[in-house]
């Protein structure tokens, strides 16, 4: 009690609320909602370029 008034105990709504929490986290999981956006491709290509009416002795 305090000042004559009981106190109140917050404790099963936040219990509550971080069960909330822990379902969705797991159903996000399940669902692949976490997976990364970005993803590092690497490919192993070779560009060539092409100039058509272009004398490239001309430009050494």
């Amino acid at each position: 009690m305090r000042d004559g008034q009981p106190v109140s105990d917050h404790g099963p709504i936040l219990d509550a609320i971080k069960t909330v929490l822990d379902v969705e986290a797991r159903q996000a999981k399940l669902l692949g909602l976490d997976t990364p956006v970005k993803q590092q491709l690497e490919m192993d290509q070779t560009i060539t370029y092409a100039f058509e009416g272009v004398n490239l002795d001309n430009l050494r």
